[in-house]
């Protein structure tokens, strides 16, 4: 474990935080989990196409790899006619080519939907915090939901207990503020947005 932390300049353990699992309730979620999964390595150096990345399950998306017998494919695939070719545009392309919007509109924002991504987003980002993790979550969910449409952001507010305007905009100053002397919420806030598209 040490070697490891020293080559990547990291300390303690080497996976922090539990696993964590959210469930896909439907099939926008699918696509959009699935791109999410297969665009990560484009964060990765040296990474400037999904196709660059030999452990990525895209190039077995595509056909170009052996399919194991645990990996399923045909129901991502069947999205798209089982063309390969219109799976790979859907991946390869920033915008997502429009697939995910012909599922219609998205589920309204809820905090039983919202909490699980919030919490993944905190154990992938915690190391980037200043302080504790502890207590953070509820802060996040109130800066994601600043991020919202007025009517999303005031359903998931009231959610969090938040019912009369003064308590909003009080909650969300604190937010604010706690967010301005700690910046790396703001980057755990964007990952929960793209968890959440």
């Amino acid at each position: 474990m040490r070697h490891a932390n020293e080559r990547a300049g990291r300390d303690g353990p080497l996976f922090r935080g539990r696993f964590r699992s959210i469930v896909v309730a439907d099939d926008r979620q699918l696509l959009a989990t699935t791109r999410y999964i297969h665009r990560n390595a484009l964060d990765l150096p040296g990474v400037t196409s999904v196709d660059d990345y030999r452990w990525s399950s895209h190039r077995t998306y595509l056909g170009h790899r052996h399919r194991p017998a645990w990996m399923r494919t045909d129901e991502v695939l069947g999205h798209f006619g089982v063309d390969r070719r219109a799976f790979h545009a859907f991946v390869g392309d920033d915008e997502g080519g429009g697939v995910i919007e012909r599922f219609g509109p998205r589920r309204p924002f809820d905090v039983d939907v919202i909490a699980p991504m919030v919490e993944l987003a905190l154990d992938e980002c915690s190391d980037l915090l200043e302080s504790a993790p502890q207590g953070v979550a509820r802060t996040l969910m109130i800066l994601f939901a600043a991020r919202l449409s007025d009517s999303d952001r005031l359903a998931l507010m009231a959610q969090l207990g938040f019912v009369d305007a003064v308590r909003i905009s009080a909650a969300t100053r604190r937010a604010m503020r706690r967010a301005a002397s700690e910046p790396a919420l703001w980057m755990i806030v964007e990952r929960i947005i793209d968890l959440t598209a």
